[in-house]
C-alpha cells in the first residue's frame, strides 16, 4: 500500500492547561491564550491569560491574576472607585431624558455588574464590567497596570 493512500493514525493531544490556586486555564491555541473561571467575590468570572512568547505558559499574566485575587475585596472597590470617577459625567451625560435623575459615583459603582479579566503577557490588565443599561449595553473597562496602577477607564463594545 502506498503512502498516498495509508490512513494517517490520529492522535489525541492532551490539553495544555495551567492548573493553580486560582483555577484551570486552558490553552486556546487559535487566540494564544489561556481562558478559565475564577471565583470573585463568589461569583464565577471569566480571565483570559495571554500566553508568554517563549512557551506554554502565562507566567506575568498569572502574577497579575495572584495579586488581584490575593486582596479582591480591595480591588473591587478600588477598580468600581475608579470606573465610577472616570466615566460618572458620561454616565448621566447618557440619561435618557433631564428628567431622569443623575446618579452619584456611588450608585454607578454599585450597579456595574462583577468584572471579566484579561490580563496580557506583560502584565497589564483589563477588567470589563457590565453597564446596567447606563450606556445601553456597552462595556466599562478598566485597565490597569502588573504594578498595580489603574491608568484608565472607557466605554467599549
Amino acid at each position: 500500500m502506498s503512502g498516498l493512500f495509508r490512513k494517517r493514525r490520529k492522535t489525541k493531544e492532551k490539553p495544555v492547561t495551567i492548573t493553580d490556586k486560582s483555577g484551570v486555564f486552558y490553552l486556546n491555541q487559535q487566540y494564544n491564550w489561556f481562558e478559565g473561571m475564577i471565583n470573585w467575590l463568589g461569583n464565577a468570572e471569566n480571565v483570559i491569560l495571554d500566553k508568554d512568547h517563549d512557551n506554554d505558559t502565562a507566567k506575568k499574566a498569572s502574577e497579575t491574576l495572584h495579586m488581584l485575587l490575593e486582596d479582591m475585596e480591595r480591588w473591587d472597590e478600588k477598580l468600581r472607585s475608579y470606573a465610577a470617577e472616570e466615566l460618572i459625567k458620561s454616565a448621566n451625560d447618557w440619561r435618557e431624558t433631564e428628567d431622569t435623575p443623575e446618579i452619584s459615583e456611588e450608585e454607578f459603582a454599585e450597579r456595574i455588574g462583577s468584572p471579566s479579566f484579561h490580563i496580557f503577557n506583560d502584565g497589564d490588565f483589563e477588567a470589563a464590567y457590565g453597564d446596567d443599561d447606563m450606556f445601553y449595553g456597552h462595556w466599562i473597562v478598566v485597565h490597569g497596570t502588573a504594578g498595580g496602577k489603574l491608568t484608565d477607564a472607557n466605554i467599549e463594545g
